[in-house]
């Protein structure tokens, strides 16, 4: 099984591109996506960006990995 997580695209170059979250930086494929750009919302697995989402649905998803 494959978890996306929630993350903030911070920077684009191309179809890489570098996003945050929980206060880590990482390297994304952005070749799904070729609408993202910085400060956008994606979902990401595998280090590949799958869609952009909503500032609330990212929020929404944030909240419920860090509840008990």
């Amino acid at each position: 099984m494959c978890l996306a997580i929630a993350a903030t695209l911070v920077s684009r170059d191309g179809d890489r591109g570098t996003a945050s979250a929980e206060g880590r930086s990482f390297e994304v494929s952005l070749v799904t996506v070729p609408e993202a750009v910085p400060g956008d919302h994606v979902m990401v697995s595998l280090g590949l960006a799958l869609e952009v989402i909503s500032a609330s649905e990212a929020q929404a998803i944030r909240d419920a990995w860090t509840s008990d």
